[in-house]
């Protein structure tokens, strides 16, 4: 379900003097397992029928990083560059709703360990084809 809440976002440029609000367009599904999966769900109602991609970082950005004029909430870490290139993502329903489940290792090892997610709504005609950024979302590992 759509979450309706607004969610402050701070602009890189502004030391967090201004806080830009937005949205929430992702977010997590019941509880992520280890040796299970853990479900996102995207809601992004001004795109629908565009592919999205989901992206991992160990971290999130803070102040957010810069992507062209949109603020990207991930640092590239190794994790972020491996979900790239893995090409974790799908195409949003007429309503601009979409999901993806992703695998998670059965290694005890990582128990406390915190997900971060994100990613783009893919738009030909958006500045560098992007719709929109997801919004961040973070979990741990239980």
């Amino acid at each position: 379900a759509a979450q309706g809440l607004w969610s402050p976002w701070y602009s890189p440029m502004s030391d967090g003097a201004v806080a830009v609000y937005v949205a929430p367009n992702l977010g997590v599904v019941g509880t992520p397992t280890i040796g299970g999966t853990a479900q996102f769900q995207v809601v992004a109602p001004r795109r629908a029928g565009r592919p999205f991609q989901m992206v991992f970082s160990q971290d999130y950005a803070f102040p957010a990083l810069a992507l062209g004029p949109f603020l990207f909430p991930l640092v590239p870490d190794a994790l972020f560059f491996a979900s790239v290139a893995a090409g974790i993502g799908g195409t949003l329903n007429a309503n601009g709703q979409g999901s993806v489940t992703v695998p998670i290792p059965n290694d005890p090892a990582l128990h406390g360990f915190w997900l971060n997610a994100s990613g783009v709504v893919y738009d030909p005609s958006g500045p560098l084809g992007i719709g929109c950024v997801l919004t961040h979302v973070g979990f741990q590992m239980p």
